[in-house]
């Protein structure tokens, strides 16, 4: 057996013929089980999400569990040498999940010793201010209701096809 984070070697048994009087000198090379970086950044200029959560799932090995980035956007740690089904399961506002499961799901071989870097992106929800004003005064109005509804227009792929954010209304700022 190895201590974490070493991984034990294939070539773990050596045979040693021993004379009274001699010395021989065993050495075991041990590499470090693998690193695995997750990178969760905005897709349009490239800035950290911290606060993103992924789902490493070991598909030949039990390893993984739910991983969280940190503030630069990142998580590592190391695992199990094997192959893993690496899933986003949660972003922070304001942006969403990708709705192609090819751009939320990566998976990824790792040997004993690999330092391997996965990169997710992810697109701000967009921002929708609606002013109502008096068309005389200019002020504005409180109250005025509205219905949105957004409809992905094809300029982002990633975006949701369509989503009813409901009836809204507006504040003392109008």
């Amino acid at each position: 057996s190895v201590p974490a984070p070493y991984v034990l070697s294939a070539n773990n048994v050596r045979t040693v013929a021993l004379r009274a009087g001699s010395e021989q000198q065993l050495v075991f090379e041990n590499l470090k089980n693998p690193l695995l970086n997750l990178t969760k950044i905005d897709a349009l200029d490239g800035t950290a999400i911290p606060g993103t959560v992924f789902s490493v799932q070991g598909l030949d090995n039990s390893s993984g569990g739910n991983w969280t980035t940190g503030t630069d956007g990142t998580v590592s740690e190391r695992i199990e040498p094997g192959t893993y089904r690496i899933t986003e399961v949660s972003v922070p506002a304001p942006y969403y999940l990708p709705e192609n499961e090819a751009d939320r799901v990566q998976t990824i071989s790792l040997s004993a010793g690999d330092i391997r870097s996965l990169v997710f992106k992810d697109y701000r929800s967009p921002t929708l201010r609606i002013y109502k004003l008096d068309s005389v005064s200019g002020a504005p109005i409180e109250g005025a209701q509205f219905h949105v509804t957004y409809t992905r227009t094809g300029n982002i792929p990633d975006a949701p096809t369509t989503y009813d954010f409901g009836t809204l209304y507006t504040n003392a700022d109008g």
